[in-house]
């Protein structure tokens, strides 16, 4: 059996054959855990999503993370997990379909009146655990379709308190409730489910560190939204002496840097005001980050202490992540968007499980494609069977080997897939006027769609235009049709190795890079042709073309 087989066969694995004598409570940091299935031999799941939140090796000097330490401390750290999309809407879809984007159909954000819902007939993870036996509810963001009311359809209960985009200081005032929600439900519900014999699936989903999108110390200097400084309360006084990231002044106009970096950072500027000009303000900035982060952790905290109390944490697997993340300065950048740098698509994941001793650390790549699956494996409790036919479909990795042992290899050797189709993000001269049809206008010749690949030493991504989707075969043709770009991982990331096209001495690197890109999408995507822009852009993509138009 080859190494590949051999991965795939440890993926499929069923959970209960992965945990086999690794049942060692002592080693727990909560100590007081005694792992205890439910009466249908399950563990419940609940799930903790962020907004915006970028994976930190080391959290700031000064923060008092005590939630994520605890998470830490108890689970199964994956230090190289990476979101497939951007931003909210596409990879929240990702996250909870187990599909990419360009199946989803959730290319841009819901807020758009040019982006529809997506389909209620693709299956999410609230309809693949019900399948399992789950009692599937959901809190907080979800951002997914317009819905105010209910996500039933979605294969989701008990959203109770409508969605939440994450508009201005919506974190610092909601995500408290949400985990009031939360608990409450967990107090009223899940403890009766699991005394009826029904293990649940519950979703919480904070809003925060996504605040940082509207910080702005110079109210009125935008075009769109609001801006804002940070609340007057005493969580968001501190200030962190943390170096800016070396890039911060990097130049857009750096020759083999992608066009679409300069794009993005021009309409990005328009709507929530604009960068920070100095280190100094780059300082200012991430003080804020950062206090996000420790706001909705002291309110995931109160989570963790709640399950800890009421023993949920004897049967229940918790995991926890963000849908992708923030630039935070690094390479002049603020915000989410369509670039393969470490802030905007490196994310923290952590696993905890009852049987597993914690404080382990995995630094193999993984994907939010693997999560899915790996929901599944948890729901189906080592029926092979049953797993295949829920999962048959899906192109994801259970990550429960993994959680077993961190040392097992989930997709290293083919890479993690990213996916960026915004239109919204593509063209910083766009034109927005609701006295126009249609209002959104953009320019379809630009390079800003993305496919880009992960991999241990590298990371590869073509950009192209939306009306240009193309597999190139060859490096002529990679160059004829897309920005190309080649990063070194464990760098500063400030040098395109792809650059210059000719006479460049990593030329078989990029065509190797290449090729491992179309594989991955071959195996993941299948036809790369952009029909997706046709369900997912209200009229497609060159109905808001603005060449079409006349200016």
């Amino acid at each position: 059996m080859n190494k590949q087989n051999i991965q795939k066969t440890l993926v499929l694995l069923p959970t209960s054959a992965l945990l086999a004598g690794c049942l060692d409570a002592t080693d727990n940091p909560a100590n007081k855990i005694t792992p205890t299935p439910n009466a249908d031999g399950k563990y419940n799941i609940i799930f903790i999503t962020t907004d915006q939140e970028a994976y930190m090796e080391q959290y700031p000097a000064g923060s008092d993370y005590a939630a994520r330490e605890r998470l830490r401390q108890m689970g199964t750290t994956f230090e190289k997990h990476y979101a497939c999309a951007n931003v909210s809407t596409s990879s929240r879809s990702v996250i909870y379909t187990g599909r990419h984007i360009t199946e989803t159909c959730m290319l841009d954000n819901t807020n758009y009146a040019f982006v529809n819902d997506m389909s209620r007939d693709l299956p999410t993870v609230g309809d693949m655990l019900r399948d399992a036996g789950y009692y599937t509810a959901f809190k907080g963001k979800w951002h997914i379709s317009e819905d105010t009311e209910s996500l039933e359809e979605y294969g989701f209960s008990d959203w109770t308190e409508g969605d939440m985009y994450g508009s201005v200081w919506e974190g610092y005032k909601e995500d408290g409730t949400i985990a009031d929600h939360a608990i409450d439900w967990l107090k009223n519900k899940g403890k009766q489910l699991n005394n009826d014999g029904q293990s649940f699936f519950l979703a919480v989903n904070f809003l925060n560190p996504h605040d940082i999108m509207y910080f702005n110390e110079t109210p009125g200097t935008y075009i769109a939204g609001e801006a804002t400084p940070a609340p007057d309360d005493p969580v968001y006084k501190k200030n962190y002496n943390v170096p800016v990231p070396a890039s911060w002044n990097e130049s857009f106009d750096k020759p083999g840097r992608p066009a679409a970096h300069k794009e993005y950072n021009k309409q990005w500027q328009d709507w929530v005001g604009p960068s920070p000009t100095d280190s100094t303000g780059w300082h200012t900035f991430r003080d804020y980050y950062f206090n996000t982060i420790q706001d909705e952790d002291n309110h995931m905290l109160v989570l963790l202490k709640y399950l800890e109390k009421a023993g949920l944490l004897n049967n229940s697997i918790v995991i926890y992540t963000s849908d992708h993340g923030e630039m935070q300065g690094e390479h002049g950048l603020k915000g989410k968007g369509g670039n393969i740098y470490e802030n905007n698509i490196h994310v923290p994941l952590i696993i905890y499980h009852p049987e597993m001793k914690g404080g382990r650390h995995c630094y193999n790549l993984t994907s939010h494609l693997d999560l899915a699956p790996t929901f599944v494996d948890i729901a189906t409790a080592g029926n092979v069977q049953q797993f295949s036919a829920i999962t048959q479909e899906l192109h994801g990795h259970s990550l429960m080997p993994a959680v077993k042992n961190p040392a097992i290899d989930i997709r290293n050797s083919e890479g993690a897939l990213f996916c960026f189709e915004m239109i919204s993000m593509i063209d910083g001269d766009y034109v927005m006027n609701p006295s126009l049809k249609p209002a959104y206008r953009a320019d379809m010749n630009k390079r800003g769609f993305v496919r880009g690949i992960i991999t241990p030493d590298y990371k590869f991504a073509r950009y192209f235009a939306p009306v240009k989707f193309n597999t190139p075969a060859d490096y002529e043709a990679l160059w004829a049709d897309n920005d190309v770009e080649l990063l070194m991982c464990g760098t500063d990331e400030t040098e395109n190795l792809a650059w210059p096209k000719d006479n460049n001495a990593n030329q078989q690197l990029v065509e190797l890079m290449n090729q491992k890109l179309n594989a991955l999408i071959q195996r993941e995507i299948g036809t790369d042709d952009g029909s997706e822009t046709k369900k997912g852009y209200k009229g497609g993509v060159e109905m808001y073309d603005k060449n079409r138009y006349d200016q």
